[in-house]
């Protein structure tokens, strides 16, 4: 399949296809044409794909964790996960704990304001 019908059918942009296929985390083949042409199977790849960054991680996380990953998108649990996913869950909790630090912070001055303040 070209690379417009692997976007519609996963629910991505064309753009997001050429670049994940130019990251190396898709197997493409080029016609004669020159166009990229796709399997069956990379539909659901590009769906764990879109799973894994909008947790947080980064393209070149995926690309190291590619290794790790089944058709449907679990862990084998080889070494390159552990470490990619501990440093993920590590940035996770010192922004979580950057947050919390901000929400006291704001808390705080809302406390602080006076009546005037709040009207506006």
């Amino acid at each position: 399949m070209r690379v417009s019908e692997l976007a519609d059918r996963s629910g991505v942009s064309a753009r997001s296809v050429r670049h994940y296929d130019r990251a190396g985390l898709l197997d493409s083949t080029r016609r004669a044409n020159g166009y990229r042409d796709f399997a069956e199977q990379d539909v659901a790849r590009v769906r764990v794909i879109e799973r894994l960054l909008s947790s947080g991680l980064t393209v070149d996380d995926v690309v190291t964790l590619r290794p790790c990953l089944t058709a449907v998108g679990e862990f084998t649990g080889c070494p390159r996960s552990r470490d990619v996913l501990a440093a993920h869950v590590d940035r996770l909790r010192r922004a979580i704990a950057r947050d919390q630090r901000t929400l006291l912070l704001l808390r705080e001055r809302q406390r602080n304001m006076t009546p005037a303040d709040r009207a506006g």
